[in-house]
């Protein structure tokens, strides 16, 4: 799309500021004087036109202010119903034993599986005799117990938090504070049955997220109340819908019913809460007088008044229905009593709750009647000042157009024009100087992630050059010791078989020093390699950092530019608006968002290769350490990733496995040849499968493939020094002897089985800890 008709940078900012700013406060000031002029009552009712408007802007960010306010504690609660839905769907998967002290709690009477003697610091559990109390529903109490620790800890935490609980589908409750269950909950309580179950189910909660139950009066006189719930699925019973269980946090409402008894709201107004059913859930004694509301002092959870429910009210029903109608915001006016009033509303997120501030229009106008007298002292000094005043300001703001122009217009499109040459392949960009520190950092920060890009795509190429002739090398010496070997091998075995025998051992000992020597110089060279990358990643990483913050400012700044402009649709704006979707201004931002994204991502995924590097380098050391398998595992599988990845689809069945007591460099050895041996069986694709586990005191590592098998004729020689079934030169029958050899020394053992045309599986045996040797 061709630019060469559209409007420079200096001209939209000094448009923007003589369309938006100079020209419509020069129109709205002179209005006011030639009004002033005409007549005072022409003033009188400007003025108060211009109250009622600035009214409605308090009045609304009064409300918005505190809509949010209260969406974010009720935000903060959702997420701590979140964090427990997700460690009660833990507790279920975690077997549990529990304490002495805790298995010694649980008592059945009535068929009432319940706790008894709780202490302070201790939840309590109640299930109904609904099902029958086996053993395996005491299991299952002990279980759900693992929670305990986290209902104390939000209870403390949280102020607006009264108790924590969970309920399951065999009406089974766990709650804290403990208190005596077995009297107050009734003995066949069918807790599915129940709105603070059945609310969070796949039906009333499709989502799965959390959900906020009606409002309520508490019997035990702690007031409003409700509940913030969340389903915890276990397997595939989100299909169903059907949850197993459902975690709750029963919240108090006093605190949030004082924010809005005591909110300051202009002109001696007031807030109202209003809950989705339309009641009145604080409302300061001014509003009350207002409202005409009889007291409810120590309801104690019986039926609210009519005159507490706006649905109910003939004066506030058309209200109620302005706020249901799907807006989240609006501003209307009412009259109680004879009085107009002035109200502005908000949506609280999560619960469809409604804000109001509300003040009486006659309290508004009464400083705009009060001003109207000021005119009469001041209106022709006004016009000298102002004609004064918008001169100086014309001419000042037209300087810093035009300075602000040339600051940040041409050094945006200089480092834009350097960022799209580095993402094209030119990584080599020519340092300017900006006089701004900002954008001269910025661009100096692409400058040098350009070079050291290059120098890392350099790096890399030189580093495959380097361990492709390298492997090439040593292929070559193995090959050519093994025909020596071989033709020695031939001339003695005329002799006697410890001659033979020996000879073997030569064999086993010359195959490990030259794949020791193999393994060490592929080790030097990458941990040299990770080395080299990993200093220039940190500039890169850091710079684009960077990157992102000064575009987030820019963007932040080009936003306020806009915020200044005015709602009303004017001309100029409506010519600003038309020229941003010429430029494709949003697809602009969100594209170079996406870039710096995008860029993080590979800083990423390169640092995760080179600590990869590092781990599998250390392969010259032989001491013997309690390690974690696993993470050998990922470290070798990400190695092997160049092999597996164009023929094989990794799958993992990880075990619980402690640490093993082994070489580890040793261990990460064998199972990268057999990786690799893996992808080699596969001819075009198929499925590379990793498993782990224990049996007694045994550790195994089972690698399958799903590749060409191996011959049964040829199943006993596998573990032969140079016996191999692959083509010459593709491999050096080295790999599974050095294998078995280490596999010895661990005191393990190496399984196989093969089906020809099905696959191969190798299983590492390790003893979990080495057995000293007898002296």
């Amino acid at each position: 799309m061709s630019h060469a008709n559209s409007p420079t940078f200096f001209s939209r900012v000094w448009r923007s500021y003589l369309k938006s700013a100079l020209i419509p406060i020069i129109l709205i000031e002179l209005a006011l004087v030639v009004a002033y002029l005409l007549t005072n009552s022409i003033i009188r009712d400007e003025n108060i036109q211009s109250m009622r408007n600035v009214s409605r802007t308090q009045l609304d960010a009064v409300s918005t202010i505190e809509a949010d306010r209260i969406a974010d504690q009720l935000e903060g609660v959702a997420n701590m119903t979140r964090l427990l839905q997700k460690r009660a769907t833990e507790a279920y998967m975690t077997p549990f034993a529990g304490s002495e002290r805790e298995q010694s709690r649980y008592n059945v009477a009535d068929g009432v599986l319940y706790t008894t003697n709780s202490k302070p610091n201790e939840a309590a559990f109640f299930m109904s005799n609904l099902t029958p109390a086996g053993a395996q529903q005491r299991e299952r109490a002990i279980q759900l117990s693992q929670l305990d620790p986290l209902f104390r800890n939000i209870v403390e935490s949280q102020p607006l938090v009264a108790q924590v609980y969970i309920n399951t589908q065999e009406s089974m409750n766990r709650i804290y504070p403990a208190f005596d269950v077995f009297e107050q909950f009734p003995h066949d309580m069918n807790i599915p049955e129940y709105n603070f179950f059945y609310e969070a189910d796949g039906a009333h909660n499709p989502s799965g997220d959390t959900v906020w139950t009606d409002v309520y009066q508490d019997p035990a006189g702690q007031g409003w109340m409700t509940s913030s719930i969340a389903p915890v699925y276990l397997n595939d019973q989100r299909q169903s819908g059907h949850p197993e269980a459902v975690v709750g946090l029963d919240v108090t409402l006093d605190r949030m019913i004082t924010q809005v008894k005591t909110l300051h709201v202009p002109w001696d107004g007031y807030g109202v809460l209003i809950d989705r059913s339309g009641n009145i859930l604080a409302i300061p004694p001014q509003g009350e007088a207002d409202w005409s509301l009889p007291s409810i002092a120590n309801n104690n959870g019986e039926e609210l008044p009519d005159a507490y429910n706006l649905n109910k009210r003939s004066d506030t029903q058309i209200l109620m229905r302005h706020m249901q109608e799907g807006a989240t915001s609006g501003m209307t006016t009412l009259t109680m009593q004879k009085e107009p009033m002035l109200i502005s509303w908000h949506q609280i997120n999560g619960t469809n709750w409604y804000l109001m501030a509300m003040t009486k229009e006659k309290n508004i106008f009464a400083d705009a009647i009060a001003l109207n007298s000021r005119f009469n002292r001041i209106g022709f000094m006004m016009i000298a000042a102002l004609v004064a005043f918008y001169v100086v300001f014309f001419i000042f703001l037209y300087r810093k157009a035009g300075s602000l122009a040339r600051s940040v217009a041409d050094p945006l499109r200089d480092v834009s024009g350097m960022i799209r040459n580095i993402g094209q392949g030119n990584y080599y960009q020519r340092l300017p100087h900006f006089n701004l520190q900002e954008l001269d950092d910025t661009a100096r920060g692409v400058v040098l992630t350009g070079q050291q890009l290059g120098q890392y795509t350099q790096a890399l190429e030189e580093a495959k050059t380097n361990l492709e002739t390298l492997n090439r090398e040593l292929e070559a010496r193995v090959m050519t010791r093994t025909e020596e070997l071989q033709e020695l091998n031939g001339q003695l075995s005329a002799e006697n078989k410890a001659n033979a025998r020996l000879i073997n051992e030569l064999q086993q000992t010359q195959a490990q020093l030259i794949q020791s020597e193999k393994m060490a110089s592929i080790g030097q060279l990458a941990a040299g390699v990770a080395h080299e990358i990993n200093n220039p990643m940190a500039y890169i990483s850091a710079n684009i950092e960077a990157m992102g913050d000064y575009v987030h400012d820019l963007v932040a700044l080009n936003e306020a530019y806009e915020q200044a402009l005015p709602e009303e649709p004017t001309p100029e704006k409506t010519s600003l608006d038309n020229f941003k979707e010429q430029l494709d201004y949003d697809f602009l931002i969100s594209d170079l968002q996406a870039l710096i994204t995008e860029s993080r991502e590979g800083t990423r995924r390169v640092k995760k290769i080179i600590e990869d590097l590092r781990e599998f380098s250390h392969t010259a050391d032989d001491k013997w350490a309690r390690t974690d398998l696993h993470k050998g595992l990922e470290s070798t599988l990400n190695i092997a990733n160049n092999e597996l990845k164009y023929k094989a689809t990794v799958e993992k069945e990880y075990g619980d496995m402690p640490e093993v007591e082994c070489i580890p460099s040793q261990i990460n050895q064998v199972i990268l040849n057999l990786l690799v041996n893996a992808a080699q069986a596969i001819e075009n694709s198929g499925t590379v499968t990793v498993r782990t586990g224990t049996q007694g005191d045994q550790a195994f590592i089972a690698i399958s493939d799903t590749g060409c098998g191996i011959a049964p004729n040829n199943l006993n020689q596998i573990f032969n020094p140079f016996f191999t079934t692959k083509p010459v030169g593709k491999g050096t029958g080295l790999g599974l002897a050095m294998s078995y050899n280490i596999m010895e020394k661990h005191h393990g053992r190496i399984e196989v089985q093969s089906k020809v045309g099905e696959g191969t599986t190798f299983t590492l045996w390790l003893p979990i800890r080495q057995t000293p040797p007898e002296h």
